[in-house]
């Protein structure tokens, strides 16, 4: 059957790829398929360490916090803080795109804190940045 589907999708669209792997990674996703328990497991860490190293390359005097849930308890609090420079402001901004991607496809713990965020890419300052 899944020959089939192959040979009716090169018909449609002449080109096409087949991936019939244990792993394949998509998207800065790594899709790993157990085929005895018919289970996907979807594994993101590569990317995200991309991510991370990204934003530390840019700030390298930046230190880096481990936390139980990104969703802390002044999460919606907002002050009049320092807006940040337009060379931060477009690391913020890209770092929460890619972290939105992170959370939609992976990583749903952090979606709360992420979509709050992305309200908050147009003008960030120091409180947005430390969130």
């Amino acid at each position: 059957m899944l020959n089939q589907i192959h040979i009716d999708l090169k018909n449609i669209y002449e080109e096409i790829t087949v991936n019939e792997e244990e792993s394949h990674d998509y998207l800065g996703m790594i899709l790993t398929h157990d085929r005895e328990n018919q289970v996907i497991d979807v594994d993101m860490r590569k990317y995200i360490m991309s991510c991370v190293e990204e934003f530390h390359k840019d700030e390298p005097d930046e230190r880096i916090r481990l936390v139980i849930t990104p969703a802390t308890n002044f999460l919606f609090r907002t002050r009049n803080a320092q807006k940040l420079s337009k060379k931060r402001a477009s690391l913020f901004h890209s770092i929460v795109a890619k972290f939105l991607f992170v959370a939609k496809r992976s990583r749903p713990d952090i979606l709360l804190t992420i979509s709050f965020l992305t309200t908050q890419v147009k003008d960030p300052d120091t409180d947005d940045w430390g969130k």
